[in-house]
Formats: structure tokens, C-alpha cells, sequence
């Protein structure tokens, strides 16, 4: 079966709509889901760059933009216990979990928890309560989740989304293809159906004048 790797961090409420949006795109093109946790903040320090809730502008427009988007998907979605809130120990929960089955059992969970049920996704008994309901051992998962061997290789994972050129979250690739954001899902399905608007004369063109766009 190909497969779609989805490169997110749960700090993001966009990554939370597309992780619901990509799924039924991706049963209908027999594509697995790769779940790839990565540090958001981790890319906005290599990129220099902002995060939505540091531009009040942005951050306004963001949350009317994504509560609609939400009631379209019919999706709950609530205020965070806080925010920005600190990612890290979920993340590496979630990395902990070798079998992708059982790790998309998780973030499903881990998800809801956060934006659907206001839970605080630094807290040991959110992510052992996820654990569980994934049927994990979540005492398990939590001492997995301090060790300096999962420290280091959400290290690596963070390198490696900006080796294959993610600067955000969500992105989604399949292959050196990528897309990122909730709002790209209607490029991904028109990109698989080959449909796609993109013309590559004219992306060509525009890469002539802006030599990074090739990078």
C-alpha cells in the first residue's frame, strides 16, 4: 500500500481538522497514513519564523478561520486548556509507539483530549489516559516518553521534516510532494485524482524570477 506521511505537532488546531480531513482522502485512494510528531517550534527557530499566536492580527483571523472550519467538518472543537502550551511530553509519547495502528489510536485520542475536551496535553494522566484508550500501557508509554532515547530521535525527527523541505504543520507528503495546512487537502485529492491546476509552465516561469523557489 503507498502511504502519505503527516507531519504535525498538537499544539496546532489545523493539524487537528486535517488529521479528520485527510483521512477519508486517503481510505479512498487506498493510501496509509504515516503519523510523523515533529516540534512546530523546532521548525518556526530554523525558519525564523512566527507562530500564528504571536501575531495578534493573525491570531484573530486564525480563530474565526478555524472554527468555521471545524462546524463544516462537523468537528468539536473547544478552547485549549491553555495557550500556546508546551507540546513536548505528547509528542514524544506519541513517538514512543512503534506500531502505526496503535500510534494513530493514540493521536486520535490525544487530539480530542486537547481540542475537543480542553485537557492539558503536559500532563501525565492526559497522555496515560490516551495511552489506554489506544490500549497501551500508559505507565509504559510515559517512562518511554522521558527516556533520552525518545528525547533524541524527536530531535531527529524535527531535522528530518526540515531535510524534506516541511517549514509547517500540518504537511502532508507524498513523496517529494508536499502540502501543508488544512486548506491544501483540495490540492492533495486533485493532485491524486490528476487533477491538479498546477501548471508546471508557469511554476517554471515564476521559478526563473525567484531562484529560492527551486531550493
Amino acid at each position: 500500500m503507498a502511504s502519505v506521511d503527516f507531519w504535525f505537532d498538537y499544539i496546532s488546531h489545523n493539524a487537528y481538522l486535517a488529521w479528520h480531513g485527510l483521512k477519508p482522502i486517503a481510505d479512498a485512494h487506498n493510501l496509509a497514513i504515516i503519523p510523523q510528531p515533529v516540534v512546530f517550534a523546532g521548525l518556526l527557530n530554523h525558519y525564523g519564523g512566527k507562530g500564528p499566536a504571536e501575531l495578534p492580527a493573525k491570531s484573530q483571523w486564525m480563530l474565526k478561520n478555524v472554527l468555521r472550519k471545524a462546524r463544516q467538518l462537523d468537528l468539536t472543537l473547544r478552547p485549549p486548556a491553555s495557550h500556546p502550551f508546551n507540546p513536548l511530553l505528547s509528542l514524544r509519547a506519541t513517538l514512543a509507539i512503534d506500531d502505526v495502528a496503535t500510534r494513530t489510536r493514540f493521536i486520535d485520542s490525544m487530539f480530542h483530549a486537547v481540542w475537543a475536551e480542553s485537557r492539558d496535553p503536559s500532563a501525565a494522566q492526559t497522555i496515560n489516559d490516551c495511552a489506554t484508550q489506544a490500549g497501551c500501557d500508559g505507565e509504559h508509554i510515559l517512562a518511554q516518553a522521558n527516556d533520552p532515547d525518545i528525547k533524541d530521535a524527536l530531535h531527529n525527527q524535527t531535522r528530518e521534516a526540515i531535510r524534506r523541505k516541511v517549514f509547517g504543520v500540518p504537511s502532508i507528503l507524498i513523496g517529494d510532494e508536499l502540502f501543508w495546512g488544512y486548506d491544501d487537502l483540495v490540492f492533495m485529492r486533485q493532485h491524486l485524482e490528476g487533477s491538479d491546476p498546477l501548471d508546471t509552465n508557469d511554476l517554471q516561469q515564476w521559478q526563473r524570477v525567484r531562484p529560492s523557489a527551486r531550493r
